[in-house]
């Protein structure tokens, strides 16, 4: 609502200041914005409209009342006014609003150019309004956008984006302002003319003659013309190609181009300016309408989230755009274009630099730098396709060229198809022998490729294994996500070498010892299911050494499993089986019977749980390894027993992964020492296990410990929170 301290502020005061102009029948409030209150007001038999502006909103209201005295075929009539107090009383336009006539709007636009052309000629109309100077204003806007900076006039732009989004289009648009101001200052060669800088097709109306009528003159302004088409035309960008650009881009619709062609014929054989004028002054001038547009909105503070969320989507568009046009003014030259380029990528803005290459090269499809620059982006987005389509394009005018080799076998790699990725990889290495990063590469394709290989082999069990780069990052690249999930799927079991520090482990297991000592005899509790000869399965309480994100949220470990299981995976069960010194071999089992009653659609599905083994002592033959059934997650038990089996065995610091359907078997223990093996279950989140935990809880875990599990890993334990 619009603070005042006038009598007007009420229904009341402001009847009664319209009664001393005309009698009250009814007023009422019909819309009500920091801009603007509106009122319908009846008064015998006929309609008039009254407007209440704040303060800051204010235009002298006599250019108004003189405007619609000059241009009553066009403007609303003004009946009377007082500035001191804002408040504007007119006439009803008596036509009719036709916003989602698109077919008016050329219409619209030659009645407001001739408009222009006539007011261009009167003086004293034009001294009455305000004016925008156009000098100062790229350097006004981009105060507005800085959120380091302290407006006097207003709020800054971060009140409605936020302080990361206003410095992202303050930083470009900074960058760019020499530019920008090129541009606008261009505008000062046209007449100066009355503008009336909120005109859309919300604020037009058809009488019944057939005449336009405009209305809402609240932010009539004196400058050239052209400040006002940006509602028009979404923006700047795409008349500043219309009349810059040499060939019409396929892009800009033949009604953009005819809408923009009648107003500036209209101005022209009106004589407001030759063509040649408005051709070298409207694109700064239209920018300057966006920018003085995106203004204004600093003079109202919004307390309510959503309505200035709603403002933030107005500004980015519009700001959109006025980078949009910077990339059209760029292309013209190269340097320009490379500028703007890095700047983008510094700013990981890979869709401005997207759109950006992909103008550019449209006219310059021989530049295989910046043809390759494209690829590097279409990569970073994702798009496979178009990253290959534009290193062939490269590689067809140099086929020697190793930096599209490079970047063509590192597609091939995210592809899987790591035959090929070696090939284009071994090629680049050649034509570059001292490209560290293209041998990095096809070292890390070869590794991919021999773990591929070593999976598909009857004996082995499928394994992955991570570079020192993904040791040392803790991160594991996109392409060795998708193998994992690929030889998972496959084969329902992965063995993931060093996913943990042999130090927990360590750690662990002494714990683990100490901790469940009673579990390990011959009086052991009733709450520890035995799973077979001197087997038994203990439900680990998840506190102290065992409340540790780096054992249940391992990073390397983490995006594996949601890509199997979605990231909404939570944490089944918690326990460990404790094979005693001479343990038998267990039975061959599935964790897990069937979904449904069809096994083949059962078998058909996703993998609805993980089981994680985790030995604290690392898997090995003697202590005894979990023997694994590759494959047999896609078939009964029965038909996995006449399949081959496998048995893993990894260093301390590993995992062995098992789709919840796989047949597996616990073998022998031969050792002398307990041979714990931590076996943690993660499912989708609709997943409980109801057939595993009769005898005990498949998690244990008390509030206490639960508040400090770090909150990214909440979620985890969220289905059992106590």
């Amino acid at each position: 609502m619009i603070a005042s301290a006038t009598q007007y502020e009420t229904l009341e005061g402001l009847t009664a200041w319209v009664n001393r102009r005309l009698p009250v029948d009814e007023l009422k409030m019909i819309s009500d914005h920091p801009w603007a209150r509106t009122y319908r007001v009846r008064s015998n038999g006929e309609t008039y409209y009254l407007k209440s502006l704040p303060s800051v909103q204010r235009c002298p209201l006599s250019g108004i009342e003189l405007l619609s005295r000059r241009f009553e075929d066009a403007v609303p009539s003004v009946v009377a006014f007082d500035a001191t107090a804002g408040l504007l009383l007119l006439r009803d336009h008596g036509g009719v609003e036709r916003q989602d006539d698109d077919s008016l709007r050329g219409e619209v636009l030659s009645r407001y150019a001739s408009l222009q052309s006539e007011a261009s000629r009167q003086a004293d109309l034009l001294d009455l309004l305000p004016s925008i100077e156009l000098a100062g204003l790229v350097d006004r806007f981009c105060e507005f956008l800085d959120p380091k900076g302290s407006p006097t006039d207003g709020v800054g732009a971060e009140h409605f984006l936020g302080a990361e989004q206003s410095r992202f289009f303050f930083d470009r648009i900074a960058q760019r302002k020499p530019q920008l101001q090129r541009l606008v200052l261009e505008a000062i060669r046209l007449p100066e003319t009355i503008n009336h800088l909120d005109l859309r097709m919300q604020n037009v109306a058809v009488r019944e003659d057939g005449s336009v009528v405009l209305f809402d003159w609240d932010e009539a302004t004196a400058g050239p013309a052209g400040m006002s088409l940006h509602n028009f035309f979404s923006g700047c960008s795409v008349p500043f190609r219309i009349l810059r650009e040499s060939d019409a881009a396929s892009s800009i619709s033949s009604r953009q181009r005819t809408l923009l062609a009648r107003y500036m014929a209209t101005l022209v054989e009106q004589g407001y300016a030759s063509h040649e004028s408005l051709v070298a002054g409207l694109p700064g001038s239209i920018l300057a309408g966006v920018l003085h547009y995106l203004l204004s909105y600093r003079k109202f503070p919004m307390k309510d989230a959503d309505d200035r969320a709603q403002v933030a989507k107005i500004i980015v568009r519009r700001l959109d755009d006025v980078l949009t046009l910077c990339d059209h003014a760029a292309i013209a030259l190269r340097e320009a274009v490379i500028t703007c380029l890095d700047d983008y990528e510094e700013a990981d803005a890979p869709q401005r630099a997207r759109y950006l290459l992909e103008q550019y090269l449209s006219g310059s499809p021989d530049d295989i730098e910046l043809r390759l620059r494209l690829a590097h982006v279409w990569n970073y987005l994702g798009d496979d396709a178009a990253a290959e389509a534009a290193c062939r394009q490269a590689l067809d005018a140099d086929s020697r060229h190793a930096e599209a080799r490079a970047l063509l076998g590192r597609i091939f790699v995210e592809r899987l198809q790591l035959d090929d990725a070696v090939d284009q990889l071994r090629l680049a290495s050649s034509f570059a022998p001292g490209d560290e990063s293209a041998r990095r590469r096809l070292d890390d394709a070869l590794l991919m490729q021999e773990l591929e290989r070593h999976a598909a082999q009857p004996g082995r069990v499928p394994t992955i294994r991570f570079t020192p780069d993904e040791l040392r990052s803790g991160i594991i690249s996109r392409a060795k996500r998708r193998l994992t999930a690929r030889l998972f799927r496959k084969y329902g079991t992965l063995v993931v070498e060093n996913v943990f520090d042999e130090a927990l482990m360590d750690r662990l297991l002494v714990d683990f010892s100490e901790r469940y000592r009673s579990y390990l005899d011959e009086g052991r509790p009733d709450d520890a299911l035995k799973v077979g000869n001197k087997r038994f399965m203990i439900t680990v309480d998840v506190d102290g050494r065992f409340n540790d994100p780096a054992l249940y949220s391992a990073p390397l470990l983490t995006p594996i499993l949601a890509r199997l299981l979605s990231d909404e995976y939570v944490m089944g069960s918690f326990t460990a089986v404790a094979s005693m010194p001479g343990a038998a071999e267990m039975r061959v089992h599935k964790d897990h019977p069937a979904l449904f009653d069809d096994e083949a659609l059962s078998f058909a599905l996703p993998t609805t749980a993980v089981t994680t083994l985790i030995p604290l002592r690392g898997f090995d033959l003697v202590m005894g390894t979990t023997r694994v059934w590759k494959g047999s997650h896609t078939v009964s038990s029965a038909a996995a027993a006449e399949m081959e089996y496998q048995d893993p065995c990894a260093p301390k610091g590993s995992c062995l992964l098992m789709d919840y359907r796989l047949s597996h078997q616990g073998l022998a223990n031969r050792s002398q020492v307990v041979r714990p093996v931590l076996s943690v279950v993660y499912n989708r989140p609709w997943f409980r296990d109801s057939v595993n935990y009769e005898l005990q809880a498949p998690l244990r875990m008390s509030r206490a410990e639960f508040e400090r599990v770090p909150e990214p890993s909440q979620r985890l334990f969220a289905w059992t929170k106590p």
